[in-house]
């Protein structure tokens, strides 16, 4: 068992989140005083001053068109049976966001320049100990200090914008806002996404240059599209990607392009005051060539003594997305209810089989906002995620077992279970107990630890608690 606990940081976080909790009592009374500054919620707004403020420095930076904000998050989770081993790890991740308003300092009218960076800290449980292909923690990465996104955004009017500069493309496209709930990397950039694009696309842990294009043409209709360079590493990269691209700093120009395309339509059902929902359609394209998953150049099974072992080489690829939210009940027809009640949401996608390790990926829950008496502004949830494993990989796995007499596992689907309750203690302070199940990680892959190379690795229970403070 792996245990990766930086004592300093905990005590900080313990210390600072003790000092929140005593002098929580004052968030209500002074909330409606709280300074434009203040980003909604924040642990920010249950201290005293001169911390609150960082005395004065942060409304001095916001009358100056300067904003920012942190949020610290960390995991702790264990697998408690199953996957290749047992184990527990400590992941965290602190991320630092500054916005400047470029019309209030400089008079360049709808023009807003963004930057965000990471310090992340810790190990994944999924990569050291359960070997899934979605990782059960948003925040697994490999530790470093890394930049994220930096932009310049521009508004054309109220109905037009254009951003560039190094864009995440997880920021803006195939989410839904319920999403967020989830402790797991699945729910974010989804893994029909990330074992697919060339070492994983313009997503966390990397950003990629880009521009993206939005428009809205009413309040119910959005549409947003972007290319970015499509690979965020390179193709010359041995190894491990997040150690050839360690501190986001790379800005690949060259690369082929990824581009992506939505479009949203936003409604209300005529039930309850009200049932609001979303609908989401979307595709995208990679310009880079991609290697045929079972056969060689000459159609011969890659497995088979007579291949060559290079494999067909494809040109481009692509894929089609949905998503929707939908809320099915509320607790009245008043304003303040308006958030609040249960909502349903999913994501569906398809790319071609040939060509990808993953070609068919489905994810859904239900969350209960608000609900609970005397506790507004909590909220639990189920979610489930599927990713198959594409027929191509699969018959892959077929001609090995064929042509080397193995009786390895064919691999098929993996499959993603989780409950979790997200518990305000304070305004900008949630812990978050989770629960998860995995089935068939990696898709039903062989268990390195087995010396047949018969077994697969086991069905993995994993129990955690996040803590997220923002500030």
């Amino acid at each position: 068992m792996i245990k990766s606990f930086d004592n300093a940081r905990i005590v900080a976080t313990t210390l600072f989140s003790a000092v929140a909790f005593v002098t929580g009592g004052m968030a209500q009374a002074q909330e409606d005083q709280l300074h434009p500054s203040l980003p909604q919620p924040s642990i920010a707004s249950s201290l005293p001053e001169p911390l609150r403020s960082l005395g004065g420095l942060r409304p001095w930076l916001y009358d100056r068109g300067i904003s920012f904000v942190f949020n610290y998050q960390q995991d702790l989770l264990g697998a408690t049976t199953g996957g290749a081993r047992r184990g527990t790890t400590y992941m965290g991740r602190l991320e630092g966001v500054l916005e400047w308003d470029l019309d209030k300092a400089f008079g360049w009218k709808g023009a807003l320049f963004h930057v965000g960076a990471y310090q992340i800290h810790g190990l994944g449980l999924s990569r050291h100990f359960l070997q899934t292909i979605q990782p059960v923690s948003d925040l697994e990465a490999l530790p470093t200090t890394r930049l994220n996104e930096i932009w310049i955004e521009q508004k054309l009017g109220d109905q037009f914008s254009v951003r560039f500069g190094q864009l995440a493309a997880d920021a803006e496209f195939f989410l839904t806002p319920f999403h967020s709930l989830a402790v797991g990397g699945a729910y974010g950039w989804p893994a029909i996404m990330a074992a697919n694009l060339p070492n994983g696309g313009p997503a966390y842990p990397f950003a990629s240059p880009g521009v993206r294009l939005r428009y809205q043409p009413t309040a119910d209709i959005l549409l947003r599209a972007a290319v970015y360079n499509g690979d965020p590493v390179g193709a010359n990269c041995v190894g491990d990607p997040q150690k050839c691209n360690r501190n986001g700093i790379n800005f690949r120009m060259r690369d082929s392009a990824f581009a992506i395309a939505e479009g949203e339509y936003g409604y209300a059902l005529p039930y309850q005051g009200g049932l609001t929902g979303h609908v989401r359609l979307g595709a995208w394209t990679h310009f880079g060539r991609f290697a045929d998953k079972r056969y060689d150049l000459f159609g011969t099974a890659l497995a088979a003594p007579t291949s060559v072992g290079l494999p067909l080489q494809h040109r481009g690829d692509h894929g089609v997305y949905g998503t929707f939210d939908q809320q099915v009940w509320r607790p009245s027809e008043a304003k303040e209810d308006a958030d609040k009640g249960i909502f349903v949401y999913g994501r569906m996608s398809g790319a071609p089989s040939d060509r990808n390790a993953v070609n068919f990926y489905f994810d859904g829950g239900v969350n209960f906002v608000g609900l609970l008496p005397g506790r507004p502004n909590d909220q639990f949830g189920f979610m489930g995620a599927y990713a198959r494993i594409s027929p191509a990989v699969r018959g892959a796995d077929f001609d090995t077992n064929l042509y080397t007499a193995a009786f390895g596992p064919i691999r098929d689907f993996e499959a993603l279970l989780q409950a979790t309750y997200q518990l305000q203690v304070i305004p900008g302070w949630n812990l978050q107990p989770n629960i998860q199940y995995v089935i068939h990680p990696n898709g039903h892959v062989v268990d390195a630890t087995d010396p047949l190379g018969q077994r697969a690795v086991r069905n993995a229970l994993v129990l955690g608690l996040r803590s997220s403070i923002k500030f």
